[in-house]
């Protein structure tokens, strides 16, 4: 679909530009995954997409106060969307 192409096209400028706890690139992942699961039916991918996200956002100390909250807000939305996924 033009909806899933345009989130791949979007995904790929994030990875490119955008830190892995930058708080849009991780709500970028969060809406994407959520689009996977409830319109293309794509559970798997939505799952692999949100654990890639979480594993690689480790080092959420690089990150201003607003950001921060913003991050870990994100974050725990993803780990809420894998327990009922899995």
């Amino acid at each position: 679909t033009k909806a899933a192409e345009a989130y791949g096209t979007g995904l790929a400028e994030a990875e490119a530009t955008l830190p892995e706890v930058h708080p849009t690139r991780l709500g970028l992942v969060l809406n994407f995954s959520v689009f996977k699961h409830e319109v293309l039916g794509d559970t798997d991918g939505a799952i692999q997409m949100a654990h890639q996200a979480l594993d690689s956002a480790s080092s959420l100390g690089s990150l201003d106060k607003d950001s921060l909250q913003d991050a870990e807000m994100t974050l725990s939305l993803l780990q809420d969307n894998l327990q009922l996924w899995c």
